[in-house]
């Protein structure tokens, strides 16, 4: 009886992370492999710490669309500010547009977007707790709900940017997830052939070993299901 061969190399890192996971469960219930699964076993903890920093990388694009919704919740209201200060139709809006303009120009005005992250996080908290001072002005010119907008898609980005900043100065030395991946492998290839071979060694495991590489394989054939198959390419018609 053999073990049926998988290319892990070809499953995604989230598919291959938890085909090791469910490897080791597997074979961490028959105790007559416990020797040689020592080596796979202490991958686990490695693993689990470099693919929770692969996942944090992913994160880096969700803290750019935050800071982007971010930007574009004050340029939305340095414009609606802009053209209530010349809303001569409503004269009275013109006073408190500009004195709510000035608090703009005083953190930055539109430079604040292109201010480094803490920066702007710290100037938009500011500018939005200045404005709030002036009640009357916002509720003249119904703005409450866009400087709310300002207040939450800033937060938002504090919160996903300070996580990620938490987590990955706590992983900043765990080794990259693709480097893992290959001596994982390794270990992973050097578990199955042995499990192969105990029973020539030690002929006593042979239904035990049998019965293991029988949960093995329908583990194993799970996980091919997950592998991309190649799409032929098309032949070329000859005109």
């Amino acid at each position: 009886m053999k073990i049926i061969s998988i290319n892990s190399s070809r499953l995604n890192n989230g598919d291959f992370y938890q085909f090791i996971e469910n490897i080791i469960a597997i074979a961490v219930s028959e105790p007559v492999v416990a020797t040689i699964l020592t080596e796979l076993q202490n991958d686990i903890a490695p693993m689990q710490d470099s693919f929770k920093k692969e996942k944090l990388n992913a994160e880096t694009t969700k803290i750019v669309a935050a800071d982007f919704k971010r930007d574009r919740a004050l340029t939305h209201l340095i414009l609606k500010l802009k053209a209530e200060a010349i809303n001569d139709r409503q004269p009275d809006h013109i006073e408190p547009a500009n004195r709510l303009q000035l608090i703009v120009k005083n953190y930055g005005g539109g430079e604040i977007v292109s201010f480094d992250f803490n920066k702007e996080t710290a100037h938009l908290t500011n500018l939005v707790a200045d404005m709030l001072s002036k009640p009357a002005d916002i509720a003249l010119l119904n703005l409450a709900d866009a400087i709310d907008f300002i207040k939450t898609t800033n937060l938002d980005f504090q919160t996903l940017y300070k996580n990620r900043g938490d987590a990955m100065g706590d992983l900043k030395n765990v080794v990259p997830f693709y480097k893992l991946r290959k001596l994982i492998e390794e270990h992973y290839k050097s578990f199955m052939q042995a499990t192969e071979s105990l029973p020539k060694i030690n002929p006593a495991t042979k239904p035990q070993i049998e019965s293991l590489m029988t949960r093995l394989n329908v583990e194993i054939e799970k996980f091919k299901l997950l592998i991309p198959t190649k799409v032929a390419t098309p032949p070329i018609p000859v005109a």
